[in-house]
């Protein structure tokens, strides 16, 4: 559902950023295994959606790893897209 609300809010220009390279925010399965914080709720069987970008920052789990650093474009376009999906999933109507 995500990466369909992804597309239509894409193609009404509504999303601030392009993303990296033009490349969508989400996309169909696993493209790589992150070794993260996240992987004993995986081991459990917890659905996991892991934010982060792709490539990683060069500043990414680093003492420069703060909040100036965030791309607010990409911040704003993915709380957008995971608020429509909650909204869409619960069937709740504007």
């Amino acid at each position: 559902m995500l990466i369909e609300l992804e597309k239509r809010m894409r193609s009404f220009n509504l999303l601030k950023s392009s993303g990296e390279n033009n490349q969508p925010y989400f996309g169909h399965g696993v493209r790589y295994q992150i070794e993260d914080d996240h992987i004993p709720f995986v081991e459990k069987g917890v659905p996991v959606l892991h934010l982060i970008p792709s490539p990683f920052p060069k500043v990414w789990h680093t003492i420069a790893d703060n909040a100036t650093i965030i791309d607010w474009d990409t911040s704003i376009d993915l709380l957008f897209l995971i608020k429509l999906f909650v909204r869409n999933y619960l069937h709740i109507l504007l």
